[in-house]
């Protein structure tokens, strides 16, 4: 089970079912899904098209991952824990999310309790992903 919680997140294909803003990953440079690898993501949100360019900052297989997140209005990082006892995997992940400018870095902070509940959303069909 470790190994599809972790591709879930990795995968672009699997991706996408999960968090379905994104509308395509594209792969610039450095072994795909590897240390310091970079992918280009487009999310669609509402009538607006972002891009944010990301790059694994650290990866143990099956284990964890770091990805940082960045474009013109802010820093993001997520860190993905993957520990598994048995047949149960247990997902413990941590966010951050940082404005680049004041504007943007008040906007973030209250912001906050709408960004929480959508990354909620997207864990739970993270899920039903992982466990289908």
């Amino acid at each position: 089970m470790t190994a599809e919680a972790f591709s879930s997140v990795l995968e672009p294909k699997l991706l996408t079912k999960w968090f379905p803003q994104i509308t395509n990953v594209e792969h610039l440079e450095g072994m795909p899904y590897g240390k310091g690898s970079k992918q280009k993501l487009v999310l669609n949100l509402k009538e607006d098209q972002i891009e944010i360019d990301s790059e694994i900052e650290d990866i143990n297989p099956y284990k964890s991952f770091t990805i940082t997140f960045k474009n013109h209005n802010f820093t993001g990082t997520l860190e993905m824990f993957f520990n598994q006892t048995g047949r149960t995997t247990l997902v413990t992940s941590k966010t951050s999310i940082v404005g680049n400018n004041i504007f943007f870095r008040a906007m973030y902070a209250l912001s906050k309790p709408v960004f929480e509940s959508e990354y909620d959303l997207a864990f739970l069909r993270y899920k039903k992903v992982v466990e289908a």
